[in-house]
């Protein structure tokens, strides 16, 4: 990229992704979440990756290119890596070293949809289907770690920091979610709420889950209940009849104490599948659980928000609360909350959570040299993060 279209290297990747049908987000929030985008682009000289197709939230993210390019000459880089599979008018992109007009008006009756005009570069990832999404994105995550190992600066080898952005969603966005927290290094994630559907859910188990605890027989006993709602197909029928018992002494504290380490045993004797035992080994400390109350409402949302059955909204649920387990790494960005007023500082902030010593020179501390984005508000932001640091790598080089 930095060879072919003479890209210089970004000092930020910003990663957007969120439902990719047509959906309307309330008319402030679409104004604070393109302004803020193209302030921390500009700001940063970030590169912003979308889907490329103009469609849902990549559609707004057009809109908000559309509004910057209207009033400024700052270009900034926009990548949209799209499935050729899906692309309307693809003939119109076919040539080797040449020019030539594409149609970007889209045809109601066609399943197809065309790339969005205000992006500045685009690629296309075929593996031979049509009509279907899914080629794009091994392609995507496989680019945006290959930038991240990129050095920005080689006297510490700092590479590339990379942020992913969710704005609404289906349920594969809460997936996607959870492979970016498991990365390594992990990558950290700032969600919109109030946009909808996955943000929405992602924000509400953010806001209500709990602090610690996983290894508390408490969070024990309420993950080996969950484990048992949604594994009953694996299960003995000796196994299914206690589930019911132990599900109907879920409020009785004592009885959870007691049972906790015989259920447990008595879990990885009776089933049958390998599985069983990684779980229970591996996943106790499977989430910060929220309370029975709210657990059970956030199962009905999930059931009529993404229209799934009990079984499928307690799956999403399990994953859900993976991501919570590493929800140090998630910032929530709600429009009116204190410290939170712009999409940009959510972006910040997230970045400062998974490595302040290593992001803070060439990221945060280029922001405050800068004048543009030297306003109190936003110093004071950053300061309250990083006073310490910053002294510190102040008295190191001097």
């Amino acid at each position: 990229m930095t060879k072919e279209w003479q890209l210089e290297l970004p000092k930020l990747l910003i990663s957007v992704h969120g439902g990719l049908q047509n959906f309307e987000l309330q008319p402030k929030l679409k104004q604070v979440f393109g302004k803020g985008l193209i302030k921390a682009a500009m700001t940063t000289g970030a590169w912003i990756f979308t889907g490329g197709v103009n469609t849902g939230v990549i559609r707004h993210v057009g809109d908000a290119l559309k509004d910057h390019a209207s009033k400024s000459r700052g270009k900034i880089c926009t990548i949209g890596i799209a499935p050729w599979g899906i692309v309307e008018n693809q003939e119109d992109l076919i040539g080797k070293d040449v020019v030539r007009p594409y149609q970007t008006m889209s045809n109601p009756m066609s399943k197809l949809t065309v790339l969005n005009s205000m992006h500045s570069h685009f690629i296309l990832a075929d593996n031979g289907t049509t009509g279907k999404y899914g080629a794009e994105v091994k392609l995507r995550r496989h680019l945006e770690k290959h930038i991240s190992l990129q050095k920005i600066n080689t006297r510490i080898g700092q590479g590339v920091p990379v942020v992913a952005l969710i704005v609404e969603g289906g349920p594969n966005v809460i997936s996607i979610v959870l492979e970016y927290l498991r990365d390594t290094p992990p990558v950290p994630v700032v969600i919109c709420d109030g946009s909808g559907r996955a943000s929405d859910i992602l924000a509400f188990g953010h806001k209500y889950s709990e602090e610690g605890g996983f290894n508390s027989p408490h969070c024990l006993f309420h993950h080996l209940i969950l484990y048992l709602l949604v594994c009953e197909d694996l299960m003995e029928d000796s196994v299914k009849g206690l589930r019911e018992v132990y599900i109907a002494n879920i409020y009785s504290l004592p009885f959870m104490y007691q049972s906790c380490h015989f259920l447990k045993n008595l879990e990885l004797k009776r089933l049958k599948v390998t599985a069983a035992k990684v779980a229970f080994d591996n996943h106790i400390p499977l989430c910060r659980l929220i309370n029975e109350s709210l657990r059970d409402q956030l199962l009905v949302t999930i059931q009529k928000t993404f229209t799934y059955t009990r079984t499928q909204a307690q799956h999403l649920f399990i994953i859900l609360m993976e991501c919570m387990k590493k929800k140090e790494l998630i910032t929530v960005f709600r429009m009116g909350s204190e410290g939170h007023q712009d999409i940009d500082l959510a972006i910040l902030t997230a970045l400062l959570k998974v490595g302040i010593h290593t992001i803070i020179d060439f990221v945060l501390l280029q922001l405050l040299v800068k004048q543009k984005a030297y306003d109190r508000e936003f110093k004071d932001s950053i300061w309250r993060w990083s006073e310490k640091i910053l002294a510190l790598k102040w008295l190191q080089r001097s």
